[in-house]
């Protein structure tokens, strides 16, 4: 029988998701690519193109967003509403502290720390990829 390290599991998803709030603000820039400028001045050519690389990665970080996204929704049918939000206010969208989060849900925070590990674990479950990616097993 296959048994998870529900704890590495949890700080794997935890890292992971600490990583939303920056990708969603990155993905929400739009770069524009401007065209080259003909002033008959000569240019140096250069080897790297940055504005490409930019779009890059605003669409990775689109597409790391529409994921993470889409694991929410999995762990929202697979647990419930309650530890969704509790993802989804730790995480997603933070509220300041764990006592605002709880109040929010309207659970006591032991309840909320139970519920957070909970989800973290079906969160990392349900990531896209190979398995053990976010999941650690017991050896």
């Amino acid at each position: 029988m296959i048994q998870v390290d529900e704890r590495a599991t949890a700080i794997n998803a935890e890292t992971l998701l600490q990583q939303y709030p920056h990708e969603r603000a990155r993905a929400l820039v739009k770069q524009s690519l401007a065209s080259p400028r003909l002033d008959g001045m000569p240019k140096t050519s250069t080897a790297s193109n940055a504005t490409e690389r930019r779009v890059v990665g605003v669409m990775e970080s689109e597409q790391f967003v529409k994921r993470c996204d889409s694991v929410l929704n999995q762990v929202r049918i697979i647990c419930g509403d309650g530890y969704a939000d509790a993802l989804r206010y730790l995480y997603f969208k933070p509220m300041p502290t764990l006592r605002d989060v709880a109040g929010r849900l309207s659970v006591s925070a032991s309840t909320l720390t139970r519920w957070r590990k909970a989800a973290l674990v079906e969160f990392a479950k349900c990531w896209p990829g190979q398995w053990g990616e976010l999941v650690v097993l017991v050896s």
